[in-house]
Protein backbone atom coordinates (compact mmCIF):
# COMPACT_ATOMS: atom_id res chain seq x y z
CA UNK A 1 0.00 0.00 0.00
CA UNK A 2 1.15 3.54 -0.60
CA UNK A 3 0.72 6.57 -2.77
CA UNK A 4 0.01 5.45 -6.29
CA UNK A 5 -0.70 7.92 -9.09
CA UNK A 6 -1.87 10.54 -6.61
CA UNK A 7 -3.99 7.97 -4.75
CA UNK A 8 -3.09 6.72 -1.31
CA UNK A 9 -4.23 3.23 -0.44
CA UNK A 10 -4.58 3.25 3.33
CA UNK A 11 -6.00 0.51 5.49
CA UNK A 12 -8.33 -0.65 2.77
CA UNK A 13 -9.60 2.86 2.00
CA UNK A 14 -8.59 4.91 -1.02
CA UNK A 15 -7.63 8.54 -0.55
CA UNK A 16 -7.19 11.15 -3.29
CA UNK A 17 -5.39 14.45 -2.85
CA UNK A 18 -7.74 17.41 -2.95
CA UNK A 19 -5.73 19.97 -4.89
CA UNK A 20 -8.06 22.85 -4.08
CA UNK A 21 -6.38 25.15 -1.60
CA UNK A 22 -7.84 26.75 1.46
CA UNK A 23 -6.15 30.10 2.04
CA UNK A 24 -6.03 31.04 5.70
CA UNK A 25 -7.19 34.51 6.64
CA UNK A 26 -4.78 35.74 9.35
CA UNK A 27 -7.67 37.58 11.01
CA UNK A 28 -9.45 34.27 11.57
CA UNK A 29 -6.52 32.50 13.24
CA UNK A 30 -6.86 31.84 16.99
CA UNK A 31 -5.39 34.16 19.59
CA UNK A 32 -1.65 34.58 19.67
CA UNK A 33 0.26 33.82 22.84
CA UNK A 34 -0.35 36.63 25.34
CA UNK A 35 2.55 39.06 25.62
CA UNK A 36 2.71 38.38 29.36
CA UNK A 37 4.39 35.03 28.62
CA UNK A 38 7.36 36.88 27.06
CA UNK A 39 7.81 33.90 24.73
CA UNK A 40 9.85 34.41 21.57
CA UNK A 41 11.87 32.08 19.39
CA UNK A 42 14.50 32.05 16.66
CA UNK A 43 12.90 29.09 14.88
CA UNK A 44 9.52 27.49 14.26
CA UNK A 45 7.99 26.11 17.44
CA UNK A 46 6.76 22.53 17.83
CA UNK A 47 3.17 22.01 18.98
CA UNK A 48 1.38 18.82 20.04
CA UNK A 49 -1.65 17.84 22.11
CA UNK A 50 -1.74 15.44 25.06
CA UNK A 51 -4.49 12.82 25.47
CA UNK A 52 -6.00 15.02 28.21
CA UNK A 53 -6.36 17.90 25.74
CA UNK A 54 -3.43 19.97 26.99
CA UNK A 55 -1.45 21.88 24.38
CA UNK A 56 2.32 21.46 24.56
CA UNK A 57 4.90 23.69 22.91
CA UNK A 58 8.67 23.34 22.58
CA UNK A 59 10.82 26.06 21.03
CA UNK A 60 14.31 27.57 20.99
CA UNK A 61 14.78 30.64 23.14
CA UNK A 62 15.37 33.90 21.31
CA UNK A 63 18.77 34.30 22.95
CA UNK A 64 22.40 33.73 22.04
CA UNK A 65 22.29 30.34 23.80
CA UNK A 66 19.21 29.04 21.92
CA UNK A 67 18.03 27.02 24.92
CA UNK A 68 15.15 24.61 24.40
CA UNK A 69 12.07 25.74 26.33
CA UNK A 70 8.72 24.13 27.10
CA UNK A 71 5.29 25.69 27.68
CA UNK A 72 1.77 24.32 28.05
CA UNK A 73 -1.81 25.51 27.91
CA UNK A 74 -4.81 23.93 29.64
CA UNK A 75 -7.44 26.18 28.03
CA UNK A 76 -6.96 25.71 24.28
CA UNK A 77 -4.22 28.33 24.05
CA UNK A 78 -6.08 31.18 25.78
CA UNK A 79 -3.39 31.30 28.47
CA UNK A 80 0.03 29.67 28.71
CA UNK A 81 2.37 28.57 31.46
CA UNK A 82 5.78 30.08 32.11
CA UNK A 83 8.76 28.94 30.02
CA UNK A 84 10.54 25.88 31.41
CA UNK A 85 14.04 24.85 30.25
CA UNK A 86 14.48 21.32 28.93
CA UNK A 87 17.38 19.88 30.90
CA UNK A 88 19.75 22.63 29.79
CA UNK A 89 19.49 21.60 26.14
CA UNK A 90 19.87 23.93 23.15
CA UNK A 91 19.22 23.66 19.41
CA UNK A 92 20.16 25.51 16.23
CA UNK A 93 17.02 24.38 14.37
CA UNK A 94 13.34 23.90 15.15
CA UNK A 95 12.69 20.96 17.50
CA UNK A 96 10.15 18.22 16.83
CA UNK A 97 7.56 17.16 19.41
CA UNK A 98 5.05 14.33 19.70
CA UNK A 99 3.05 12.92 22.61
CA UNK A 100 2.50 9.25 23.47
CA UNK A 101 -0.81 7.75 24.59
CA UNK A 102 0.35 7.84 28.21
CA UNK A 103 1.14 11.56 27.94
CA UNK A 104 4.91 11.20 27.58
CA UNK A 105 6.38 14.23 25.78
CA UNK A 106 8.94 13.18 23.15
CA UNK A 107 11.38 15.69 21.64
CA UNK A 108 14.03 15.29 18.92
CA UNK A 109 16.36 18.13 17.94
CA UNK A 110 19.67 19.16 16.39
CA UNK A 111 22.16 20.12 19.09
CA UNK A 112 23.59 23.62 19.18
CA UNK A 113 27.05 22.29 18.31
CA UNK A 114 29.32 22.26 15.27
CA UNK A 115 28.72 18.56 14.59
CA UNK A 116 24.92 18.96 14.20
CA UNK A 117 24.25 15.78 16.21
CA UNK A 118 20.67 14.60 16.69
CA UNK A 119 19.47 14.23 20.27
CA UNK A 120 16.36 12.94 22.01
CA UNK A 121 14.74 13.60 25.38
CA UNK A 122 11.35 12.94 26.97
CA UNK A 123 9.18 13.86 29.93
CA UNK A 124 6.63 11.69 31.74
CA UNK A 125 5.38 14.41 34.11
CA UNK A 126 4.10 17.15 31.79
CA UNK A 127 7.49 18.79 31.39
CA UNK A 128 8.35 19.10 35.10
CA UNK A 129 11.43 16.90 34.60
CA UNK A 130 13.13 15.53 31.51
CA UNK A 131 15.15 12.40 30.83
CA UNK A 132 18.87 12.64 30.26
CA UNK A 133 19.30 13.71 26.65
CA UNK A 134 20.76 10.95 24.49
CA UNK A 135 22.30 10.82 21.03
CA UNK A 136 20.24 9.29 18.25
CA UNK A 137 22.79 6.59 17.36
CA UNK A 138 25.41 9.09 16.25
CA UNK A 139 23.22 10.68 13.58
CA UNK A 140 23.40 14.34 12.52
CA UNK A 141 21.44 16.78 10.38
CA UNK A 142 21.64 20.38 9.19
CA UNK A 143 17.87 20.82 9.23
CA UNK A 144 15.12 20.13 11.75
CA UNK A 145 14.11 16.47 12.18
CA UNK A 146 10.51 15.25 12.22
CA UNK A 147 9.26 12.91 14.94
CA UNK A 148 5.95 11.11 15.37
CA UNK A 149 4.64 8.14 17.32
CA UNK A 150 2.54 5.17 16.23
CA UNK A 151 -0.40 3.50 17.95
CA UNK A 152 1.92 0.85 19.38
CA UNK A 153 4.26 3.44 20.89
CA UNK A 154 6.97 3.18 18.24
CA UNK A 155 8.84 6.44 17.67
CA UNK A 156 9.40 7.29 14.01
CA UNK A 157 12.13 9.79 13.09
CA UNK A 158 13.07 11.21 9.68
CA UNK A 159 15.85 13.72 9.00
CA UNK A 160 18.06 15.00 6.19
CA UNK A 161 21.56 13.54 6.30
CA UNK A 162 24.32 15.88 7.42
CA UNK A 163 26.19 15.75 4.11
CA UNK A 164 25.92 17.00 0.54
CA UNK A 165 23.40 14.28 -0.33
CA UNK A 166 20.80 15.62 2.14
CA UNK A 167 19.27 12.16 1.83
CA UNK A 168 16.11 11.68 3.89
CA UNK A 169 16.84 9.02 6.50
CA UNK A 170 14.44 6.99 8.65
CA UNK A 171 14.97 5.53 12.12
CA UNK A 172 12.67 4.11 14.79
CA UNK A 173 12.72 3.28 18.49
CA UNK A 174 10.54 0.86 20.44
CA UNK A 175 11.82 1.85 23.89
CA UNK A 176 11.19 5.60 24.14
CA UNK A 177 14.48 6.57 22.51
CA UNK A 178 16.78 4.42 24.66
CA UNK A 179 17.90 2.57 21.54
CA UNK A 180 17.31 3.26 17.85
CA UNK A 181 17.17 0.90 14.90
CA UNK A 182 19.49 1.27 11.93
CA UNK A 183 19.12 4.31 9.70
CA UNK A 184 17.46 3.58 6.35
CA UNK A 185 17.53 5.88 3.35
CA UNK A 186 14.21 6.69 1.72
CA UNK A 187 16.08 7.13 -1.56
CA UNK A 188 15.04 10.77 -1.75
CA UNK A 189 16.51 14.05 -0.53
CA UNK A 190 15.51 17.55 0.51
CA UNK A 191 17.17 20.82 1.46
CA UNK A 192 14.34 21.59 3.88
CA UNK A 193 13.03 19.89 6.99
CA UNK A 194 10.58 17.05 6.17
CA UNK A 195 7.19 16.38 7.81
CA UNK A 196 6.01 12.98 9.07
CA UNK A 197 2.60 11.65 10.13
CA UNK A 198 0.94 8.29 10.81
CA UNK A 199 -2.49 7.43 9.42
CA UNK A 200 -3.99 3.94 9.82
CA UNK A 201 -0.56 2.48 10.63
CA UNK A 202 0.93 3.94 7.44
CA UNK A 203 3.78 6.46 7.56
CA UNK A 204 3.45 9.52 5.33
CA UNK A 205 6.42 11.75 4.62
CA UNK A 206 6.09 15.17 2.97
CA UNK A 207 9.12 17.07 1.70
CA UNK A 208 10.25 19.71 -0.77
CA UNK A 209 12.03 18.10 -3.72
CA UNK A 210 15.71 18.97 -4.12
CA UNK A 211 15.63 18.94 -7.95
CA UNK A 212 15.08 22.69 -8.24
CA UNK A 213 11.31 22.45 -8.76
CA UNK A 214 10.52 22.99 -5.06
CA UNK A 215 7.62 20.60 -5.62
CA UNK A 216 6.07 19.20 -2.43
CA UNK A 217 6.08 15.43 -2.68
CA UNK A 218 4.66 12.62 -0.55
CA UNK A 219 5.90 9.10 0.00
CA UNK A 220 4.49 6.39 2.25
CA UNK A 221 5.67 3.25 4.01
CA UNK A 222 4.38 0.43 6.16
CA UNK A 223 7.70 -0.25 7.88
CA UNK A 224 9.97 2.77 7.32
CA UNK A 225 12.35 0.61 5.29
CA UNK A 226 10.44 0.22 2.05
CA UNK A 227 8.93 3.43 0.69
CA UNK A 228 6.59 4.14 -2.21
CA UNK A 229 7.77 6.17 -5.19
CA UNK A 230 7.42 9.91 -4.75
CA UNK A 231 4.14 11.50 -5.75
CA UNK A 232 3.80 15.19 -6.52
CA UNK A 233 1.02 17.08 -4.75
CA UNK A 234 0.85 19.75 -7.45
CA UNK A 235 2.05 22.36 -4.95
CA UNK A 236 5.44 23.95 -4.36
CA UNK A 237 7.09 25.87 -1.53
CA UNK A 238 10.34 27.48 -0.46
CA UNK A 239 9.78 26.44 3.14
CA UNK A 240 9.36 23.19 5.04
CA UNK A 241 5.85 21.67 4.88
CA UNK A 242 3.73 20.38 7.77
CA UNK A 243 1.50 17.30 8.06
CA UNK A 244 -1.37 16.51 10.42
CA UNK A 245 -4.06 13.83 10.71
CA UNK A 246 -7.66 14.52 11.72
CA UNK A 247 -10.75 12.35 11.30
CA UNK A 248 -9.01 9.85 9.03
CA UNK A 249 -7.80 12.63 6.74
CA UNK A 250 -4.23 13.68 6.02
CA UNK A 251 -3.68 17.46 5.89
CA UNK A 252 -0.72 19.20 4.28
CA UNK A 253 0.11 22.82 5.14
CA UNK A 254 2.69 24.92 3.34
CA UNK A 255 3.71 28.45 2.37
CA UNK A 256 2.83 29.24 -1.25
CA UNK A 257 5.77 29.92 -3.57
CA UNK A 258 3.90 32.36 -5.83
CA UNK A 259 5.23 35.43 -4.02
CA UNK A 260 2.17 35.83 -1.80
CA UNK A 261 3.63 33.76 1.07
CA UNK A 262 0.09 32.69 1.91
CA UNK A 263 -0.33 29.73 4.22
CA UNK A 264 -2.28 27.09 2.31
CA UNK A 265 -3.79 23.73 3.16
CA UNK A 266 -4.60 20.76 0.97
CA UNK A 267 -5.90 17.39 2.08
CA UNK A 268 -6.57 13.81 1.11
CA UNK A 269 -10.10 12.46 1.09
CA UNK A 270 -11.89 9.19 0.45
Amino acid sequence: MGLLGGVAAVGGGVFVWNRALMNIDPMQVSKTIPATTTASSQTTSALATSPNGMLNMVFTANTSTSDLLYMFSKDNGATWSDNYPISGQASKTAPSLCVAKDGTLCVAYVAYTADNRLWYTSSKDNGATWSNASLVSGQASKTAPTLTIGENGTLHLVFAANDDSTSLMYMSSQDNGTTWNNAYSTGLSSLFAPALAVLNNTLYLAFVASDGSNQICIISSQDGIHWSSEQETGQSSLFAPALAVLNNTLYLAFVASDGSNQICITSSHK
